[in-house]
């Protein structure tokens, strides 16, 4: 185990800032991805359900969140388990095919992946301070698991360019050799999935003794680099770029002020933060087109939503906060509101599960089962053509739409 500390409060902000997508892609296909958008990503291989996608986020950032700490964030994995088959549907037998989403084993295979990638770049963060990499410049390469059939990573480690000190997987905490052998891109573990391996902490005379730094050489802090690459990394929104991703994502994807194609739930938790931290702000965003199946359903509801687009404001964040937020919801059939919450408004809009007349004329509720419970949304038609979010509530259990 690394000398360096793990920060839970980083592990459980990783967690949470990323953004829920569904998408039919593959794992490999998933790598293909520039890392800038995979690192701000919440998915699971093969998973098109928005719900099941966002509920297994919920769950896994509730469990850290009430964990306390990193000692206890993995004794819920039979509880997220349990809890996401009942969710599913899943039968009394199990297939424990990794490709089933229902089967304890990928189940377990998601916990474990999401909730150590999370603890290791807590760690990761952690570790930049510059007297921690003064006195232990260099980590190891090492099993911290045993495995059946282990994966053979001193070859790995050779191929990739790592070197041997005394038979050791040794390198500076710079060196790039640590993206190198991770299958994800990352400069921390998991470097695969379920590979078992981890890294330890290796101090200052004994990577001098074994001739892996010498003795005034300075390792430089990577966090800045690591967030620049991040950002270096993501696609500019050139048109048929675009085109490629929209084919794929849908309208998951968007182009942020500068330019780049982004996760759209990024755009909008950004704009979430930005409303409540700051009252002067008041920018919105251009969140698309209702879709046939949209116009269809308000159409029945007699509103026409026909070439309408959904526009999220900073005002109207902020009113959702101060009406349902944490301090201000009052209702005991209905939870607190939260960031997540916000960040799946495009869904409810896109495809809802009902939609009914709202008090005033021209608004419209749109009903739609996610993270277990039924998201309210209140639209109000405007005269310019758009659609604005006049409310946003959370049904608990039991609480009727």
């Amino acid at each position: 185990m690394p000398v360096t500390s793990q920060p839970f409060a980083p592990a459980v902000q990783r967690l949470a800032a990323r953004t829920p997508v569904a998408s039919k892609l593959d794992s490999a296909q998933w790598q293909e991805l520039a890392l800038g958008l995979r690192e701000r990503a919440f998915f699971s291989s093969g998973v098109e359900s928005i719900r099941t996608v966002a509920t297994m986020q919920s769950k896994l950032n509730e469990a850290l969140t009430l964990a306390g700490g990193p000692d206890k964030a993995f004794m819920d994995r039979s509880k997220f388990v349990a809890e996401m088959r009942n969710e599913l549907g899943a039968p009394d037998g199990d297939s424990g095919e990794l490709t089933d989403i229902s089967s304890r084993r990928r189940l377990e295979l998601i916990h474990d992946f999401q909730t150590e990638s999370a603890m290791e770049f807590g760690r990761f963060q952690a570790a930049q301070d510059p007297d921690l990499l003064d006195a232990f410049p260099c980590q190891e390469l090492v099993r911290i698991e045993g495995r059946q059939k282990p994966r053979d990573w001193a070859t790995l480690w050779g191929d990739k360019g790592g070197r041997f000190y005394a038979g050791r997987m040794i390198a500076r905490k710079d060196d790039p050799i640590w993206s190198a052998i991770s299958r994800f891109g990352t400069p921390y573990p998991p470097y695969d999935f379920g590979s078992g391996m981890g890294v330890e902490d290796v101090e200052r005379e004994e990577a001098i003794t074994l001739g892996v730094i010498q003795p005034d050489d300075e390792v430089q802090p990577q966090l800045e680099d690591f967030n620049a690459k991040l950002e270096a990394s993501i696609p500019a929104a050139k048109p048929e770029v675009l085109e490629g991703f929209k084919q794929i994502f849908g309208d998951q994807v968007d182009v942020d002020r500068a330019g780049k194609i982004t996760w759209q739930g990024t755009r909008i938790a950004k704009l979430y933060d930005s409303a409540l931290a700051d009252p002067a702000v008041k920018w919105s965003l251009d969140l698309g087109r209702a879709t046939s199946a949209t116009e269809a359903a308000a159409k029945a509801a007699g509103v026409d939503l026909a070439n309408t687009r959904l526009l999220l404001d900073a005002d109207h964040v902020r009113h959702i906060e101060k009406r349902h937020g944490e301090a201000g919801e009052g209702q005991v059939d209905q939870r607190p509101v939260t960031r997540l919450d916000v960040q799946l408004v495009p869904h409810v809009w896109r495809e809802p599960d009902s939609v009914v007349p709202g008090k005033q004329a021209g608004d419209l509720v749109f009903s739609k089962d996610l993270l277990g419970r039924s998201v309210m949304a209140t639209w109000s038609r405007q005269p310019n053509g758009t659609v604005r979010l006049r409310s946003l509530l959370v049904k608990t259990k039991g609480g009727q739409p």
